[in-house]
């Protein structure tokens, strides 16, 4: 009799937890959620910070650096996916896929230099662009269109196209403003990918640069 009361307890309780468990098939657990995907790591030097700040943090997981070689090491280390650089990559620097996201003016010097806005009037200047776009552009009057700029440079600074920067002969000369900021204008925003260029991350980085 014994026996026969403790197996129907079993089973009253055997079926109680399993009406508990699975009567209810709308109820969905709560102690859980599902993990989120990875954030894509994109490594952002200071001239786009601004624009890397509003970038969907859904997304993306952004890693301010000191400079373009920062982000490049990130990149190279497996750290980022992607980064955000205001130039062209030197010799050595690795290749990668790229997307250009803007545009930009290329100044150059004999040795890498760091000029201010307020030089500008005491510097010679010549460039294969426009000269009135120059002017125009940054208030450089001193400018003298040539055909080659790399013939001129032991006679002052160069301005060229991003795409005709040449650091096998000339090096980056930083132009800054009255802050200490970069000018916009002497950088071109390149998103270089360490893999293939995930469409949608490019959509994504686009918006801020339109």
């Amino acid at each position: 009799m014994k026996k026969i009361i403790i197996s129907a307890f079993i089973l009253i309780f055997s079926v109680f937890l399993f009406a508990h468990l699975h009567g209810n098939g709308d109820n969905k657990p709560t102690a859980y959620s599902p993990v989120k995907p990875e954030y894509t790591k994109i490594a952002a030097c200071p001239t786009y910070y601004e624009e890397a700040e509003a970038f969907d943090k859904d997304i993306f997981n952004i890693i301010k650096t000191a400079s373009t070689a920062e982000s490049l090491a990130l990149l190279s280390g497996g750290r980022a996916g992607y980064i955000l650089a205001g130039r062209t990559l030197k010799p050595g620097e690795g290749k990668y896929e790229a997307v250009v996201l803007g545009h930009g003016y290329s100044f150059l010097a004999g040795r890498e230099a760091v000029i201010s806005e307020a030089d500008f009037s005491t510097l010679d200047f010549f460039t294969d662009l426009s000269e009135d776009e120059i002017i125009e552009k940054f208030g450089i009057i001193n400018i003298t269109a040539v055909d080659d700029v790399y013939e001129h440079l032991d006679q002052g600074m160069i301005i060229t196209s991003w795409e005709n920067t040449d650091y096998g002969r000339a090096q980056i000369a930083h132009v800054l403003d009255k802050n200490g900021s970069r000018v916009r204008l002497s950088r071109c925003p390149v998103l270089y990918c360490a893999n293939t260029c995930d469409l949608t991350v490019v959509e994504n980085v686009k918006k801020q640069f339109n």
